[in-house]
């Protein structure tokens, strides 16, 4: 009988357990499993160049937290190819060394993609985030793979920034490279960071030209 008891207050509290919610945020919106994150990119020099990604997140395992990707090439530029992407993650810490993809881009790395952009994560056709040469989707194409992002430890909710892709073969010659960022404009942190430089600049001007003043009185 007391056996019964504890079988039937294991299941009751088995069943009673919310189930694993794990969250990805984006731009202030919450995706959750099946909820895919779509993300359209242009050229930052050539915006006949972009992309549009599209990352599902399946599920988690251990400390994993599993998506599918897909990035469709949308340049019209006849030569651009994607040779990779990438984003920052915070709110967790990511295990860069343990975190794994296939498909198309199967290399991970991290560091400079570009363009003074530098990236917590990548996904690339080449040895590095700045590198993949020829590789990646040409226009029309799609890249696709899945990826697994490996935490320190299994966070509830994190969130993606910076989100980031790598163009070659750019240009109306096909011999320049670019970046593409969301809308083909800075994100607010990046905002925040030039409107910080703009307001120096200006106190910079104010102060020389008092100073000019001070010096012809």
């Amino acid at each position: 009988m007391k056996f019964a008891l504890r079988a039937a207050a294991v299941v009751f509290a088995a069943t009673a357990m919310p189930a694993y919610a794990a969250t990805v945020v984006y731009n202030g919106t919450n995706y959750t499993s099946g909820n895919p994150l779509v993300i359209n990119f242009t050229g930052v020099q050539d915006p006949n160049s972009g992309g549009t990604l599209t990352l599902t997140l399946t599920g988690t395992t251990g400390n994993d937290y599993n998506f599918t990707y897909s990035l469709l090439n949308t340049s019209t530029s006849p030569s651009t190819n994607i040779s990779g992407f990438g984003f920052d993650v915070t709110g967790a810490t990511l295990d860069l060394l343990t975190t794994s993809a296939t498909g198309t881009f199967s290399t991970i790395n991290s560091g400079s993609i570009s363009g003074g952009y530098s990236v917590d994560v990548c996904l690339t056709a080449g040895p590095t985030c700045s590198g993949g040469g020829n590789g990646g989707p040409t226009p029309g194409g799609t890249a696709s793979g899945t990826l697994a992002l490996e935490f320190t430890s299994l966070p509830t909710v994190f969130t993606l920034t910076q989100p980031v892709i790598r163009m070659q073969n750019t240009g109306a010659n096909g011999d320049g490279s670019d970046i593409g960022l969301p809308g083909g404009v800075p994100e607010p942190a990046t905002w925040a960071m030039m409107l910080v430089g703009f307001t120096g600049i200006g106190f910079a001007i104010r102060r020389r030209r008092k100073l000019g003043l001070l010096q012809l009185a």
